[in-house]
This record gives C-alpha cells, sequence and structure tokens, in this order.
C-alpha cells in the first residue's frame, strides 16, 4: 500500500509540471517559465537520484528544450505518467 501511495505522490508531482506550464503568463499566477524550469530541476535530481532513468531522461529533455509547446508538454507528462503508473511494484 505504501508504494502506491509513493506512486500517486509521483504521479501528482508529474502532472503539476503540465499545470505549472499552463500557469506561465497567467496575470495572477507566481509561476515563470524559470520557476517552471527550477521545479523541473528538482524533479530530475530526485529522479536520477532514485535511479529512474527513463523519467530523469523526459525530465531533462523538457528542461532543455528550446522549442516547447503546450502539446509536446502534454504528451511528454502523460508519457511519463504511463512509465510511472506501469513500473512493477518492486522497482
Amino acid at each position: 500500500m505504501v508504494i502506491d501511495m509513493t506512486r500517486e505522490k509521483q504521479i501528482n508531482h508529474i502532472f503539476d509540471i503540465l499545470y505549472q506550464y499552463e500557469q506561465i503568463g497567467i496575470q495572477d499566477s507566481n509561476v515563470t517559465l524559470e520557476t517552471w524550469r527550477n521545479y523541473l530541476n528538482r524533479l530530475s535530481i530526485r529522479y536520477n537520484g532514485s535511479n529512474n532513468q527513463e523519467v530523469y531522461y523526459y525530465i531533462n529533455g523538457l528542461i532543455n528544450e528550446t522549442n516547447l509547446t503546450h502539446k509536446k508538454v502534454k504528451q511528454i507528462v502523460f508519457h511519463i505518467i504511463s512509465i510511472i503508473s506501469n513500473e512493477s511494484v518492486g522497482e
């Protein structure tokens, strides 16, 4: 059960990538491209440290991509969620 909660928290953190991206530039939002990338950097370090290289590479791709669109961010976020959802319980 603890693993499922961890997985749920991981998914929430990943989904927050999209939510924050959507908040960039909204008048009453505190989210900027810089704060969004800072969030991605923190997640990147976390997934690198936990040896989840596939998720780590996707997050770094978002950090380094210079031509991001909402569609691309959404596709990557849902792909990462799929990866996390399908991980074996022992991983």
